[in-house]
């Protein structure tokens, strides 16, 4: 494994199941991964299950921080609120009107708000990425099926090279 391998593990009834996958490299061409390279439709045929699934971890995994972010400003929003009601001295300052003002101008409640807006968008990025990819699947999947492709067809028309973020090694032989 290298350092943009991952290992999640996932729970399920009384086990516990690991899913390795090989991450992304540090930049990713949105434009270049989400188009269809006809050039290369059999490299293109055989990876998009791959890339499919790479999005739909870094959109699990976006989604995710999105709600540790939510949860962590609602934690702080709780604890604000109770600190300013225990802290008041009158009734006035203990109407929800007063607390909530107290949180909304708490410095480290305005942090993690910004903060769970910015994962919001990231998420956002993610997920706009991910139903481009599910449109260029549905698409290669329509091709697929015109082509009426055999295997042979495949190892002989194969060009090597990097398709949707996948290595395709040509030299090996691929089909038996």
């Amino acid at each position: 494994m290298n350092e943009n391998d991952e290992v999640v593990n996932v729970h399920f009834n009384n086990k516990i199941i690991k899913l390795h996958f090989k991450g992304f490299d540090d930049i990713i061409d949105i434009d270049q991964l989400t188009k269809i390279d006809y050039s290369n439709l059999y490299a293109e045929l055989i990876t998009i299950s791959a890339l499919m699934n790479r999005v739909g971890l870094l959109k699990a995994q976006a989604d995710n921080a999105q709600a540790e972010s939510r949860l962590e400003r609602n934690i702080e929003m709780a604890r604000i609120g109770a600190s300013t009601r225990q802290n008041a001295k009158t009734s006035s300052e203990k109407t929800v009107g007063a607390i909530n003002e107290a949180v909304i101008l708490n410095p480290e409640y305005q942090r993690l708000q910004r903060a769970r807006i910015r994962k919001g968008k990231e998420a956002a990025y993610l997920d706009s990425l991910y139903w481009a990819v599910k449109s260029k699947e549905k698409k290669l999947d329509r091709i697929g099926e015109k082509m009426n492709l055999t295997p042979q067809e495949f190892e002989k028309n194969l060009v090597e090279g990097v398709w949707n973020g996948i290595l395709i090694n040509a030299s090996k032989k691929l089909i038996n």
